[in-house]
């Protein structure tokens, strides 16, 4: 039997600061706070959580991320804004 699959619950990162890597997220995209506990915070929004908890982070572990926007100019404003944001 193959296990059907679903939406994507939420994912987790390994960050040093999960409150600093929080509210960064939360000043340059749509989420929002969901929960808090001792080592970790979960933002969310309509269409996905991330769940940033303290660890050392392996940005290798993981090649790419994409999250799905309205259309390319919002993706190019998007772009645009993470940009001027100092976002490489």
């Amino acid at each position: 039997m193959k296990v059907k699959l679903g939406q994507v619950g939420h994912f987790g990162l390994a960050v040093r600061d999960p409150q600093a890597s929080a509210a960064w997220w939360s000043r340059h995209f749509d989420l929002a706070e969901m929960f808090r506990f001792e080592d970790g915070v979960g933002m969310t929004n309509d269409a996905i959580t991330i769940v940033f908890h303290r660890g050392v982070p392996h940005p290798g572990a993981i090649d790419h991320v994409s999250f799905h926007v309205e259309n390319m100019d919002a993706l190019r404003a998007a772009l645009a804004s993470l940009s001027e944001a100092g976002v490489k």
